[in-house]
């Protein structure tokens, strides 16, 4: 019986141990859950603003990671251009500003393209005016060339006798 005076109190506090436990173990469970439910308004956050703090590392971590690529996209769609590189260089990763500085560079590319086909048609264009001009200036003198000796006196035989009068008009031409 005296095992059974022993065994009371015993039992009684091994029962409070565990009640205290399950309270202490059930503040810990809210402390949890209200981190959650405060980590999820700040992954919530539109602006993208929302400290982190209450969010596991590698939870923060993804979150942060979805907030910089929401600052890319909207660098990406961003106008004018040069406050769009700008934001794109401070807010997307390696690979997106590799794949910006190749397409800046194919751009310049085109635009020397564009340029050397420009200036190679002006050349053409000067080219052709030049030789119209030329073979107009030829069919003139042979034109000239050609009255002079039409002009000309003729023996009987229909041979051309080209007088001084005719060579200064076919020199003239």
């Amino acid at each position: 019986m005296a095992y059974l005076k022993l065994l009371g109190p015993i039992a009684g506090a091994l029962l409070l141990g565990t009640l205290l436990w399950l309270a202490q173990d059930r503040f810990k469970q809210k402390s949890v859950a209200d981190k959650a439910r405060a980590c999820a308004v700040a992954a919530g956050d539109k602006a993208g603003v929302a400290p982190l703090v209450d969010c596991l590392p590698a939870v923060a971590v993804g979150i942060a990671t979805a907030r910089q690529a929401q600052v890319c996209d909207a660098a990406l769609v961003m106008q004018p251009r040069a406050t769009q590189l700008y934001a794109i260089r401070a807010a997307c990763s390696t690979a997106i500003n590799t794949e910006v500085a190749r397409l800046a560079a194919s751009e310049g590319n085109l635009a020397d393209a564009r340029a050397t086909i420009e200036t190679m048609q002006a050349t053409t264009i000067a080219a052709v005016e030049r030789a119209e001009a030329r073979a107009t200036n030829l069919n003139l003198q042979r034109k000239k060339a050609d009255d002079a000796i039409d002009h000309a006196p003729r023996r009987a035989d229909g041979v051309v006798i080209c007088d001084a009068q005719c060579l200064r008009a076919l020199a003239g031409s």
